[in-house]
């Protein structure tokens, strides 16, 4: 699997969204080939669709995902007690790292989020050691709260940090950064590249950091 990072160029959308109003249901925010679909029956027939394209000749949908940012800037990596989502395969897999969670680290405690200085520990969705070979289309499963979870599960990835490595622990990306500040957190779909066809598409929902909850049909709907 490549080592996955929030590339330039998502770092600087998400930037700019966490700068000024988009679609959202705050503190949430789509960036990206991110839109809200309608896929079943009620009571919440919604589900956010992200996009990975990496076939069709365009960087315009390389990367969809969702961006939460703490609305009192206050939020610590030791603070995080909760991360999951919901979500289901629509085309190709798990792969290239994705999806996943991202989060970043303000390292020098100036509340912007600058490369290399900062840097994001990803957090894979998917079954292990590899992530890959999730459950088929149209089965919809939960990550479950990813926070805290048992040292033998190594899908924290901290090598954007000092002593940090690829395959790593909750308890050790707590001993790294567990004091430094949560700048926003990420649930994002950038493996196409990885996938036959060039297109990894996610159905996603319930994407909860802590006690903040959106659903789909937040956005807009």
């Amino acid at each position: 699997m490549r080592r996955a990072a929030i590339s330039g160029l998502a770092a600087f959308v998400i930037s700019l969204l966490l700068l000024q109003p988009g679609i959202g249901a705050a503190p949430f925010s789509l960036f990206g080939a991110a839109t809200p679909v309608k896929t079943g029956a009620p009571p919440n027939p919604w589900a956010v669709q992200l996009i990975s394209n990496t076939g069709n000749g365009t960087a315009a949908d390389d990367f969809g995902g969702i961006a939460f940012q703490d609305s009192n800037d206050s939020l610590t990596f030791a603070g995080l007690y909760g991360l999951s989502a919901d979500y289901q395969v629509v085309t190709g897999d798990c792969g290239g790292g994705s999806p996943r969670f991202a989060i970043a680290i303000d390292m020098d405690d100036n509340g912007i989020f600058e490369q290399p200085t900062d840097g994001a520990i990803s957090v894979y969705i998917g079954p292990a050691p590899n992530f890959i070979g999730c459950t088929p289309p149209t089965d919809w499963q939960s990550t479950g709260n990813l926070i805290g979870i048992p040292s033998t599960d190594t899908r924290y990835d901290t090598s954007q940090f000092a002593g940090g490595t690829f395959y790593d622990t909750y308890d050790h990306a707590l001993s790294l950064v567990g004091t430094k500040r949560v700048l926003f957190v990420i649930l994002v779909v950038d493996g196409g590249w990885a996938v036959a066809g060039g297109v990894q598409t996610f159905n996603v929902d319930k994407f909860a950091v802590n006690n903040h909850t959106v659903v789909a049909r937040g956005f807009g709907r």
